[in-house]
């Protein structure tokens, strides 16, 4: 990998990536390593610049029935707002 993309999977994103995971994992929707490893690499492909194609990307990666939505939507917005 090179450019943005290696930053993105060596970087501090990454790792907020698993932290979020976990966040979620911890509010109930189910996450394994494998929904992690597609999140880093969607983060990676899609880029970070706009806030709602990484809402979507993370989203697609990590949720799989709509009444999780809700949860996603309330840990989204405290993880990654700005400090």
């Amino acid at each position: 990998m090179r450019g943005q993309s290696a930053v993105l999977v060596h970087g501090r994103l990454a790792a907020n990536i698993l932290h979020f995971a976990r966040a979620l994992r911890t509010a109930g929707i189910p996450v394994g390593p494998g929904r992690l490893a597609e999140a880093v690499r969607a983060a990676a492909v899609g880029g970070v610049e706009q806030r709602g194609d990484f809402y979507h990307a993370l989203a697609a990666c990590f949720l799989s029935r709509p009444e999780q939505r809700a949860v996603f939507d309330q840990c989204f917005q405290l993880f990654w707002r700005d400090p």
